[in-house]
């Protein structure tokens, strides 16, 4: 707790004298290429689609809202000036934890959410303004055998986007660390810095830093040089 596949078979038979081309026995749609659209490796969200009169609802909502954010950002582009010039020392804020709608820009998970484990947490408001990241981490085997993803939980920014649910990132290029205030309970946590990329080769490129925590009831700033 923190107070903040494509396998390709080949097929062998000595009584035959000829040979099978390769591309005949596809397993995969993609055996061809080296671009990979699953970027959660099978582990997909397998509910059904809503009808579809709930959908064109539900979109046209989102529509305004999507314009609104456009036009928003139109509005920025136009009236913001270049940064020409980062001094030593600034700092921006890119997270706090002072209302509600702050909890909205975090995903939290644990191996329950994908059955490979009995592991649960959960990212909480408190009264102070600030955010408090519980749970609990179980060794427990699953009977199923199924351990990838077993014994862990994570909370992570949601990916930043623009309007009309175009992807982006948070382009970090003149920082070079990152500070955190935070209180812990004397553990450590692996903090994750992901610089993926358009293909597939560089989804889970990750940069990893021990995050130390001191225990206590004092608050301490935790400075992470990040040389990318």
């Amino acid at each position: 707790m923190f107070h903040l596949n494509s396998l390709t078979r080949l097929l062998l038979n000595e009584t035959k004298t000829y040979s099978i081309k390769k591309q005949y026995f596809k397993k995969s749609a993609i055996l061809n290429t080296f671009w990979e659209p699953d970027d959660k490796g099978g582990y997909r969200d397998d509910r059904k689609f809503p009808p579809f009169k709930e959908r064109m609802r539900e979109g046209l909502k989102e529509l305004k809202k999507e314009i609104a954010l456009w036009s928003q950002e139109v509005k920025e582009h136009l009236e913001a000036d270049p940064v020409l010039m980062y001094r030593p020392g600034e700092v921006d804020v890119a997270w706090q934890f002072g209302n509600k709608e702050a909890l909205e820009e975090w995903v939290v998970t644990a191996d329950a959410d994908n059955n490979e484990g009995f592991s649960n947490c959960s990212l909480d408001l408190k009264s102070q303004g600030t955010g408090l990241f519980s749970g609990k981490i179980s060794l427990r085997t699953p009977k199923d055998g199924r351990v990838k993803r077993a014994g862990y939980c994570n909370i992570r920014t949601i990916r930043p986007r623009k309007s009309f649910k175009r992807e982006t990132y948070l382009n970090w290029t003149p920082y070079n660390m990152l500070i955190m205030r935070v209180r812990g309970d004397a553990r450590s946590y692996l903090l994750n810095i992901n610089t993926r990329g358009y293909f597939d080769i560089t989804w889970f490129d990750i940069y990893h830093y021990v995050l130390f925590t001191r225990g206590g009831p004092y608050w301490q700033v935790a400075r992470n040089r990040c040389v990318v």
